[in-house]
């Protein structure tokens, strides 16, 4: 269990990869982005080891992430990717639904949502979804390509190509995760709104809740679709306490220990100097 979050097998998030040139195409007006002139929209599904366990990408860059999500096979067979009770993680763009569990959106001129329990679930969440930023500013930093793309759009051959292009950089993304290779960590900063997190120090069986929990239950028939959202909150809402206490008592611990190192390293100066004067 990463962040605190049983059964959550994934993050995702959307990213855009420009385009160098003006697709020749009938509807080269909806490749306009939110961000460039002319891109493609990618929808990724990251793990905590920041390795891309599913995408699909191939829209323009008008393209919104719901929109693309419910149309995927993620969504339409969603069975063949999800247990009952597993489910991933995303920002307010997406919908609620039995296997995605978004952040709440605040009200109109508020930065947060005015629940107590709607923004600590927004707390949480907000650190495996920076994770998912990182891997996005990762996977371009290791294939610029994927920054500015070359390849000219004519027709559906052309595009089925660049495709092809950017389902190699996820293999290779992986290869280089599962190897081990180190990445710069100014790639992580390529995405916006990113900020450094940790791994989680606790073990991943620690806190697990019993299978009784609502969380290990299949979503119930007519039930609505916030309901999956609603028991993660009710999770959160029931354990958070016990996580910032277990929290507190790591950091409390590690600080003892740096104490501890820091005075081990000034005494073996003191000896060091001590016997430069005595020789």
């Amino acid at each position: 269990m990463e962040f605190n979050l049983p059964n959550c097998v994934g993050v995702m998030d959307g990213t855009l990869f420009p385009l160098a040139f003006q697709p020749e195409t009938e509807d080269a007006a909806d490749y306009h982005g939110r961000k460039f002139q002319w891109s493609l929209t990618c929808l990724v599904v990251s793990d905590q080891k920041r390795r891309i366990r599913w995408y699909i990408t191939g829209y323009p860059g008008s393209a919104h992430d719901n929109r693309m999500l419910r149309r995927s096979p993620l969504k339409v067979r969603k069975e063949e990717y999800f247990t009952v009770y597993q489910y991933i993680i995303g920002d307010t763009a997406f919908d609620p639904s039995e296997n995605v569990v978004p952040a709440y959106k605040a009200n109109p001129n508020k930065a947060e949502p005015d629940d107590p329990d709607e923004r600590l679930l927004n707390k949480v969440i907000s650190k495996p979804r920076v994770s998912s930023e990182h891997v996005n500013g990762m996977w371009k930093g290791r294939f610029p390509w994927l920054r500015l793309i070359p390849n000219r759009v004519r027709d559906k051959k052309s595009l089925t190509e660049v495709m092809k292009y950017i389902h190699c950089t996820v293999i290779l993304h992986n290869f280089l995760i599962e190897f081990g290779d180190q990445h710069i960590k100014s790639w992580e900063s390529e995405e916006d709104r990113l900020s450094d997190i940790a791994e989680p120090a606790n073990d991943p069986t620690d806190d697990m809740p019993g299978e009784e929990h609502m969380l290990y239950r299949g979503v119930p028939a007519g039930a609505p679709k916030v309901w999956r959202r609603a028991t993660v909150r009710e999770y959160l809402r029931e354990h958070h306490a016990t996580f910032e206490l277990e929290r507190n008592a790591r950091q409390d611990d590690s600080s003892d220990d740096e104490g501890e190192d820091l005075s081990a390293v000034a005494t073996e100066f003191e000896n060091y100097f001590s016997r430069l004067n005595n020789n």
